[in-house]
């Protein structure tokens, strides 16, 4: 268990009241460790507080939340933001809180969560940070306004200067940063991305950053120190230079002959293991990848095969890539010829077009209709691969009927014409 760290924050006393009474003016302790903005705390009917907290670790701070002393299930719900700058005596937080519920009364610790703090997440405590009590009674008349409150002032920021040196064969040019503990919802992440030959400019509030490298290619290796670290002072300009060592790729050449007929062209080529795009392929190809050097799962799915199709052999191939090399390898296919379906329709009005579709059961949306015209004593056909199939006659006039099997069902064997009749009467 994480022993939790506590800081030193003002005690607030905030008066809530009822009705018209009215708040009476808060008090405050004095600490090293916190001050409030302009010399007093704001208490909107007891629904908004402006602080300013001092101490180790803020740098680390993206929520807060405020605990009941005496029960912690009892969290005030509240919007907290938060803006970090450097004060006279280091790293501090400026927060605004906005309740979103009355305040019940009672004591409260304030808890700051640390999700990027090195050792471990964790959070920080201040103990009785929040005192709410109940106002007495306000004395007869207006009550003068208070002294203007001053606005906070701007957070101190530097400037830094990201850029990305790559040396080897092959470059990757891109990249793109992003500092350690992002928090976008509270505005506390710095991102962006690189190119070689153009930097990255950012301003940033005074603290310390932790920066990382992403989309670095399967060829390169970061050779700098990953995470990088900088500390931002204000008016200041720091450069932060990532370092990157390319080597050369390998290349696989893919090969796909097709032997049969009713052949299919075009494959797509797929890896199950390493980092490798898909590609497609005219048979018999080649295909060239340019991989990083490493082990591969190189792949010709049957699913992405015509139904009269098949791989001759393993269907996945293990390749070993090495850097300036170039490796082959061959997926055999072979293809069956396709059956016919031969339609014809008997039916008392030769000029009626009728409609015949398969599979049987298609709905255009989870399977694929394909139709057929046929029109009364002009047979007509349909070139399928080898199986069982089921055929639905359609356009059928509301007066008749079909008497044969509707959907009628039919096994087509490669190769060969299988004859299917409907009849349909009339009165």
């Amino acid at each position: 268990m994480h022993r939790i760290p506590r800081l030193t924050l003002l005690a607030l006393t905030v008066a809530c009241y009822k009705g018209a009474d009215a708040p009476l003016e808060p008090t405050r302790t004095p600490s090293n460790d916190l001050r409030i903005l302009g010399g007093a705390v704001e208490c909107d009917a007891c629904r908004q507080l402006e602080f300013t907290i001092g101490g180790p670790d803020l740098q680390w701070v993206t929520s807060a939340s405020f605990v009941n002393s005496d029960d912690p299930r009892r969290v005030l719900r509240a919007q907290i933001e938060l803006r970090r700058f450097t004060g006279d005596s280091g790293v501090v937080l400026q927060a605004r809180a906005v309740f979103i519920d009355s305040i019940p009364l009672g004591d409260y610790d304030l808890d700051l969560l640390t999700p990027g703090r090195p050792g471990g997440a964790g959070a920080m405590r201040v103990e009785r940070a929040l005192r709410v009590t109940r106002a007495a009674l306000p004395s007869p008349g207006p009550v003068p306004p208070g002294p203007p409150v001053p606005p906070a002032p701007p957070a101190p920021t530097g400037n830094l200067r990201l850029s990305v040196i790559v040396e080897g064969v092959d470059l990757d040019t891109g990249y793109f940063v992003r500092s350690s503990g992002c928090d976008e919802y509270y505005g506390l992440c710095f991102s962006g991305d690189v190119r070689v030959g153009a930097p990255l400019q950012l301003r940033l509030p005074e603290a310390a950053y932790r920066f990382r490298l992403f989309d670095v290619a399967p060829n390169c290796t970061v050779t700098s120190t990953i995470p990088a670290d900088v500390t931002i002072v204000a008016d200041s300009t720091y450069e932060l230079v990532f370092s990157v060592r390319c080597v050369q790729l390998g290349i696989v050449e893919v090969l796909v002959p097709v032997t049969g007929s009713d052949v299919q062209d075009d494959f797509v080529v797929e890896c199950f293991a390493g980092d490798c795009p898909y590609g497609g392929l005219r048979a018999p190809g080649p295909l060239r990848l340019a991989l990083a050097p490493g082990a591969y799962l190189i792949s010709l799915p049957s699913r992405n095969l015509q139904a009269n199709c098949s791989v001759l052999g393993a269907d996945v191939i293990a390749v070993q890539v090495t850097s300036g090399a170039t490796a082959q390898i061959s997926f055999p296919v072979t293809c069956l010829p396709f059956g016919e379906i031969r339609v014809t329709v008997n039916a008392p009005d030769p000029s009626r077009v009728y409609s015949v579709q398969y599979p049987s059961g298609c709905d255009n949306y989870y399977v694929l209709c394909n139709s057929l015209g046929v029109v009364p004593g002009f047979p007509a056909s349909i070139r399928v691969p080898a199986g069982a199939y089921g055929l639905t006659l359609f356009n059928v006039p509301s007066n008749c009927r079909v008497t044969s099997p509707n959907p009628a069902s039919v096994t087509v064997a490669s190769g060969a014409v299988t004859e299917l009749v409907f009849d349909v009467a009339c009165p």
